[in-house]
This record gives C-alpha cells, structure tokens and sequence, in this order.
C-alpha cells in the first residue's frame, strides 16, 4: 500500500505552482497527493477547485471533504493516531487546512514547498509540522 509514495517520488524536483499539475513544470501540494493516490488506485479522481494563496480561502476544509468521498472500492480511509508510511497528513496553518502531504516514514514525508520555491521536496517533519497537523488519514486495502 505505498506504491504512492513512489509515486510520488517521482514529482521531486517539480516547482511550486499554485493549482498546477503537470510533473517538471509546476503542482501545489494537493496537485501532487491527488495523483499520486489516483495512480496508486486508491482514489477516484477528484475535482480540483480553483482557490487563492491566503487567510480568506477554505478550500482546505472542501478538499478534505471531497478526499475523504473519494475512495475508492475495496479500500478502507481511517483516521490515525500515529504517522505511518504512506499516510496523509493534513496541516492547518492560519485556523483552516491549508497544506497536505504523503508521510514518507514516520519522520518524514513529501510535500510541495510553496515558502522558499524549492518545489516537490522529501524532508524531516519538523516540530514546526508536527504542530499544525490536524488529520493522519490511512488508506487500508479493505
């Protein structure tokens, strides 16, 4: 169940590009977990609402929703406790999600870099991360 995370791997390097989805070119954070978890054939595709970078959006909260809608047959989404492999990790950032990722190993995962424009990158969860995380969803092979 982390074929995903290869996935994954494979948009490293990509820049940030609000709404954006192309691999090389630019993605945001849910552009990349969307794709990753479609290909791996856990999700169903999902419509992407055009959003804007700041306090007033709450496209976190309706892409959460939609994710949770979006699973597909013959699996299982939980809510955890702990951070797992191939976990999603959702962060709030300003009182409202904003910000999704693919936990990597139990201290790691991958997310897209919007601050700095470093892009698609694999790193630490920093205590900074660890403070903002709302949701750990799993996705189980019913």
């Amino acid at each position: 169940m982390i074929e995903h995370i290869n996935y994954a791997r494979e948009w490293l390097g990509t820049p940030f590009h609000s709404q954006a989805s192309l691999k090389g070119i630019g993605v945001d954070c849910s552009g990349m977990v969307i794709d990753s978890l479609i290909r791996a054939g856990m999700i169903n595709p999902l419509r992407r609402f055009p959003y804007q970078l700041g306090r007033a959006s709450n496209d976190g909260e309706i892409m959460t929703a939609d994710f949770t809608q979006s699973i597909k047959p013959g699996h299982v989404l939980i809510e955890a406790n702990d951070i797992q492999p191939g976990d999603i990790l959702f962060f709030e950032f300003i009182k409202k999600i904003r910000h999704v990722s693919i936990a990597t190993s139990e201290t790691t995962h991958i997310h897209t870099s919007a601050i700095d424009l470093r892009g698609v990158i694999e790193t630490v969860i920093t205590d900074g991360f660890l403070s903002r995380l709302k949701i750990i969803y799993r996705i189980l092979e019913a």
